[in-house]
């Protein structure tokens, strides 16, 4: 089947003589499964990690912006109980 390129040549496309989509080995299938598994934890752990120091940079923000004693343990509390563990979990998985 011919198609044009964008500098307008007549492009051929290489298709199996059957016309049916070329076959994935099980063993490759099974090697970009794990690759993504792998992909997608370090993404989540990462994901996480950015959503807590957001959370946490904005807390901090309010605390300093407009300061009370238990904005300031609001804050801390979060960052010792959600921050902190992530970012030591974060660590620890490399």
């Amino acid at each position: 089947m011919p198609m044009a390129d964008e500098t307008g040549q007549v492009v051929q496309l290489a298709l199996p003589m059957d016309g049916k989509p070329a076959q994935v080995e099980p063993e490759l299938h099974r090697d970009y499964v794990v690759m993504l598994r792998a992909g997608l934890d370090l993404l989540n752990a990462r994901l996480l990690l950015l959503l807590a120091l957001l959370i946490s940079a904005g807390l901090w923000g309010y605390t300093v912006f407009d300061p009370s004693p238990w904005r300031f343990t609001a804050a801390c509390g979060f960052n010792l109980g959600v921050f902190v563990p992530l970012a030591i979990l974060y660590h620890r998985k490399g």
